[in-house]
């Protein structure tokens, strides 16, 4: 649906133009919110984000008689601002940075037993480490290298600049590499 599309469907039905941006748009806001969400929410709440995101682009479009920008990008905007802020809300809530087990628990399928308990033990002794990094480096090592996220991503949800979050990262992996060499540990 293009913006004009939409612009005049929204004359003639409100309600079909609200359906229509719906059905479009559906997948892209979950998958935006699900994808910000992943490590700290239920499926209700990324569904309850997603209802939210859809409430607040229906409302903006009444209040814009004639909305600037690409509707698709209106729409990503809203998504990424709701999601990040119930990811603060929810994080924040239940004290949780990541589900660190969940993160590092991925077995290869070429993996003997004795792999598979070696693995086992340097995650254990790895997530300690990381643990003992504290918040926010921990969250921010996690969410770097083990979720893929970019510094811009991670400043976003932690209410840090992506400059900040590089030093901070670059300030944490040398120090954990200090902490693994006590271990006897070289990643």
């Amino acid at each position: 649906m293009t913006d004009e599309e939409y612009r005049q469907l929204m004359e003639s039905s409100p309600q079909k133009a609200q359906r229509a941006l719906f059905d479009e748009y559906f997948p892209y806001v979950f998958a935006i919110v699900a994808g910000r969400l992943r490590s700290c929410a239920s499926r209700e709440d990324v569904d309850e984000c997603t209802a939210d995101v859809f409430s607040e682009v229906f409302l903006y479009l009444d209040r814009a008689s004639s909305h600037e920008g690409e509707l698709r990008g209106i729409v990503g905007t809203i998504a990424r601002n709701r999601s990040i802020d119930a990811f603060r809300r929810l994080s924040g809530k239940s004290g949780m940075t990541v589900p660190l087990e969940e993160a590092l628990d991925r077995p290869s399928p070429q993996e003997g037993p004795l792999d598979q308990a070696e693995r086992r033990e340097l995650r254990q002794i790895l997530l300690r480490k990381i643990g003992e990094l504290g918040s926010p480096d921990s969250t921010i090592v996690l969410e770097s290298y083990f979720f893929g996220r970019t510094s811009k991503e991670i400043g976003r949800s932690l209410s840090m600049t992506p400059a900040a979050v590089r030093m901070r990262l670059s300030r944490a992996m040398k120090k954990l590499r200090e902490m693994l060499e006590k271990e006897d540990i070289t990643l």
